[in-house]
């Protein structure tokens, strides 16, 4: 490419619409004919993809060479205090059921070897299971976890039903306000669980003491109970807070901390990503949405598929906002999306977005900058997986930003329609153009290290 290179420093570039492009697509010391750890299309599905029983929660993660966004522990004061003991020291208190169906989960929680408990529990859940027409619960029923949270007590129990489906239930304590008597248990969620979750997700309403922020209409307590899997170094839990992620934080007991969740910040419930923050593939390995009574999470809002030409890194926390992004700018409020590529910018970072038709139809292209949209719709290039795909957008201050990003391999040449070079970087390139440049078409042509051409892409940016 040194050819390339030259190329390019003679074009007619100038010194403030230029930077370079650092790609977030590929760890660059993996080769590019290697294929990507994880072939699965939708790799954020809401849980891993093997059967309830001994099977355990697939990393769905690549070697990635990216900068994790910043980790913000939550704030909420009346939360329960985070041990300070590694997550490897949180015992359980009561052996993993023997029966493979189930999960292979152990009781945890202070009360999950209280035998009396648990079976004063089995019975409301069986009892109001069959006022209510539901299917109950088996003979054995075992405790994922039990104890308490904020003073009321709770308990997350599992169970074969008749039917032979796995069953998971959760009972919480429910208290006339003011009284400091202990209440009676009810049955607050019951879930099928077919794939072994990821993690399970308790909700509150007004069972719990008074807690900042829950005046607000339809907003609710969370709390999750995670796979033991995810309790080791490196992986933490982390919860989508408006536009950014945020660390939930753990307690000693295997539970998460209590937050509130707002309507304002996902109507269709709250969504929880675990996130393996070091080591060599780093990443989202699981996400789901947690809605009230609704123990076992669904598919979240944004589902991350891998691009047409692939990729051998994971899913990033900013891969999931960039996607969340893009559809609301296609005034969207779910759908897959594929990072065709990423790359810092001055002011943020632009990555380019393929939003994935629920139907037949062609995929959009959109650009995200500078952590507000700004978005064109484009058909992708309709010919071999192997082209570029570019977008462009137009700043409020008239400045146009152009995004690129090629299969592996490739490096790319951002050219204007009078045949000079206006970019030129790795196989995600942006660049922004001054408001004073008359660019009317711009063309990304993807080149390998022997300088053959893989492919190129034009894009009229002439109404923008």
């Amino acid at each position: 490419m040194a050819d390339l290179a030259a190329r390019a420093q003679n074009g007619q570039v100038r010194g403030d619409e230029e930077w370079v492009s650092v790609d977030l697509l590929d760890d660059p010391a993996k080769g590019d004919d290697e294929p990507s750890p994880d072939t699965d299309d939708v790799r954020s599905a809401p849980h891993g993809a093997s059967r309830v029983g001994r099977s355990r929660v697939g990393i769905v993660a690549a070697v990635v060479a990216a900068v994790l966004i910043a980790l913000v522990l939550w704030p909420d004061p009346s939360a329960p205090p985070a041990s300070d003991a590694p997550p490897d020291t949180q015992a359980a208190t009561a052996p993993a059921p023997e029966d493979p169906r189930l999960l292979g989960w152990p009781g945890r929680g202070p009360w999950a070897g209280d035998a009396d408990l648990v079976a004063e529990a089995a019975g409301v859940w069986r009892s109001t299971a069959e006022a209510l027409g539901l299917d109950p619960p088996g003979d054995e029923v075992h405790a994922l976890w039990a104890g308490p949270v904020y003073e009321r007590s709770v308990l997350v129990l599992q169970s074969v039903s008749p039917d032979g489906a796995v069953r998971v239930a959760q009972l919480t304590e429910s208290r006339i306000p003011g009284s400091a008597n202990p209440g009676a248990l009810r049955l607050a969620a019951v879930s099928a669980v077919t794939l072994e979750p990821a993690f399970l997700g308790l909700t509150y309403a007004g069972e719990l003491q008074p807690v900042d922020g829950l005046d607000e209409p339809d907003a609710f307590l969370v709390q999750v109970l995670p796979s033991p899997d995810l309790l080791e170094e490196g992986v933490v839990l982390q919860r989508l807070d408006g536009r950014q992620f945020v660390d939930i934080g753990m307690t000693g007991d295997g539970l998460s901390q209590v937050w509130v969740h707002s309507p304002r910040f996902g109507a269709a419930g709250a969504v929880v990503a675990a996130v393996r923050t070091r080591g060599l593939y780093p990443g989202i390995l699981e996400s789901g949405l947690v809605a009230p009574e609704q123990l076992v999470p669904t598919a979240p809002p944004v589902q991350l598929v891998s691009p047409d030409w692939g990729r051998t890194r994971g899913d990033l926390p900013e891969d999931y906002l960039d996607g969340m992004t893009a559809l609301r700018a296609l005034d969207r409020t779910s759908g897959r999306v594929a990072v065709l590529g990423s790359t810092p910018t001055p002011d943020g970072r632009a990555s380019l977005i393929e939003v994935r038709p629920s139907g037949p139809g062609t995929p959009v292209v959109v650009t995200v900058g500078s952590g507000r949209v700004e978005a064109v719709s484009q058909p992708r290039p309709a010919g071999s997986p192997t082209e570029p795909a570019i977008g462009a957008a137009r700043s409020v201050d008239g400045r146009l930003l152009v995004v690129a990003a090629g299969p592996p391999g490739a490096s790319l040449l951002l050219i204007g329609a009078d045949g000079a070079v206006v970019g030129r970087g790795p196989r995600t390139t942006a660049v922004w153009l001054d408001r004073d440049r008359d660019v009317a078409e711009i063309s990304a042509q993807g080149y390998r290290d022997d300088e053959s051409l893989v492919g190129r892409s034009t894009l009229d940016v002439s109404g923008l």
